[in-house]
């Protein structure tokens, strides 16, 4: 049977800009069809219905129709094209509008080949699910179960408008008013002891119990299991009074939630735009470990972000200081030219933060003096640190920035003497009786009194792959062995193997085995296999 090919079309007003994606990874290795790249919005417009591609790559700042607008209209006439912004940095303000216009996600300019492999890795996942979906149709009634209702969301998410249909006339009150998200992914995984049927169930009985509706749904979204969706009426000032409740509730000290309402009257078509809406609304919330309660920013009123965080002059500045590997003056020009430090204090949203540490992580990546032995440290650090996004913690962000850095400057050790093998076999112990939970390099170091790229650098060469990747193969291994089990939900497996975001689990399986999660339990455990 032919491979499944997919069209990709480049949208940039620059002639260097679409010759620099353009040239970055071999297409035809990826099954992709590189079409003529576009000079401007309306030249895309012109071209999609005869060309039909499977995904499209838009510049935001372009003359006539700017990307937004084109996103925009994709979404409302083409809705299966999966769309991704390109952004450079005086389009920073704009970056949010992205997701409310239907991207899946943007990339910072200059493109980076591992950025743009891993977000179209994305977005074929994202085709392949929605065809995979395309009939398959969905009820909705007062008794809807999280699985159905994630599966819906998905659907009008990653799918073709067509997938959910609702039973009910009152939709509105089956459309999501209040969003919650648990920031300490660590925290509520282990008070839980990994299980998510547990967790979701003691979560929504203290969220019931907040409420003064009885009539009103709570879902716990399956794919990001730390996220919760309640369905109510209620007007604003009820709304607000409620996520009151709800972040009294928890303590902060716990970690911190994240409560976004919104009381605009809809129908279930919206779910994804709405659900969409509120996590654009959540990345403007400071990042600090603390609780927010936000009202939901309408698409049409949107606030701006905060404006440009990482200068074009800091970038110059930090490359040369690169070149000159001087640690200290590097650290300074991050934490303290760059306010990384101050970010509290200046108001750094959760979405400031995630484009300050991706241009960060370009720069160091793409000097042109990076040493050798930096990339042996690379998964450790660029794991810890998206879990430490996720989890809004900065001081592990800033601890494992200080350690790349250290790594990036300093010439390769010396071999080790024996007495550290010791400490390394303690640590491939505990991390093979506790895989499930995240493992913070510089935290080891500091328990085992080893210092962390040592650290990292000796496992590697005693057990013959990284500490993310010997992680990695026992999660899956054991993620193998709970899907025979044929009454496990997979989402459910994930959570329980290290994973709060299904989605994230499934690209991690799909690299380690070849297959999503679903596919290889449909194919490979019903044929026996292993």
């Amino acid at each position: 049977m032919e491979q499944r090919r997919y069209k990709v079309l480049i949208a940039d007003d620059e002639y260097w800009s679409r010759e620099n994606i353009k040239n970055l990874i071999p297409w035809e290795t990826y099954s992709m069809d590189l079409l003529k790249p576009a000079e401007d919005g309306e030249e895309v417009q012109e071209r999609i219905p005869a060309e039909r591609p499977d995904i499209l790559l838009t510049d935001i700042n372009m003359p006539f129709l700017n990307g937004l607008e084109l996103l925009k209209w994709i979404s409302e006439h083409y809705p299966d094209i999966i769309t991704i912004a390109v952004s450079g940095y005086d389009d920073y303000q704009k970056v949010k509008g992205v997701f409310t216009s239907g991207g899946i996600d943007y990339l910072l300019k200059p493109v980076g080949r591992e950025q743009l492999v891993d977000v179209l890795s994305k977005a074929i996942e994202i085709i392949e699910e929605r065809e995979k979906q395309a009939n398959r149709h969905h009820r909705i009634s007062s008794f809807i179960e999280d699985n159905e209702f994630s599966n819906i969301l998905n659907g009008k998410l990653y799918a073709t408008r067509s997938v959910a249909t609702a039973t009910r006339q009152d939709t509105a009150n089956y459309v999501p008013t209040v969003f919650v998200k648990f920031h300490n992914i660590t925290g509520l995984s282990q008070r839980y002891e990994y299980d998510m049927p547990a967790m979701s169930v003691a979560i929504k009985k203290v969220l019931r119990e907040l409420m003064e509706e009885e009539d009103a749904l709570i879902f716990n979204y399956c794919s990001k299991v730390n996220e919760f969706l309640i369905c109510l009426s209620a007007d604003m000032q009820d709304l607000l009074a409620f996520g009151e409740r709800v972040i009294e509730r928890f303590p902060e000290e716990e970690g911190p939630i994240t409560v976004v309402v919104r009381n605009r009257a809809t129908v279930l078509d919206d779910a994804a735009q709405v659900y969409r809406e509120m996590v654009a609304t959540m990345m403007t919330r400071p990042f600090v470990r603390k609780h927010v309660l936000l009202e939901c920013i309408r698409q049409e009123n949107k606030n701006p972000v905060s404006g440009e965080i990482f200068s074009q002059s800091l970038e110059r500045n930090l490359i040369s200081l690169l070149r000159s590997q001087e640690e200290d003056k590097i650290l300074s020009c991050i934490f303290e030219k760059g306010r990384l430090q101050y970010c509290e204090a200046d108001g750094w949203s959760i979405l400031d933060m995630t484009q300050y540490l991706a241009r960060l992580t370009g720069i160091l990546l793409s000097s042109e003096s990076v040493p050798a032995h930096f990339n042996e440290l690379r998964e450790e650090i660029d794991e810890t640190i998206r879990f430490a996004q996720m989890s809004v913690d900065k001081e592990t962000i800033w601890d494992n920035i200080r350690l790349a850095v250290h790594v990036f400057c300093s010439e390769k050790e010396k071999p080790h003497d024996g007495s550290v093998s010791k400490q390394i076999e303690k640590i491939h112990e505990e991390i093979t009786n506790r895989f499930y939970e995240h493992f913070d390099l510089s935290g080891l170091g500091e328990k085992y009194h080893v210092e962390p790229s040592y650290l990292s650098r000796m496992f590697s060469q005693q057990y013959g792959e990284s500490i993310t990747a010997y992680t990695t193969r026992l999660r899956i291994e054991k993620a193998v062995e709970l899907m025979r089990e044929d009454d496990r939900n997979l989402e459910a497996i994930s959570f329980e193997v290290g994973y709060d975001d299904y989605n994230y689990f499934s690209r991690v399986f799909k690299k380690q085995m070849g297959l999503r999660p679903s596919e290889y339990r449909k194919t490979k455990l019903a044929n026996g296999e292993s």
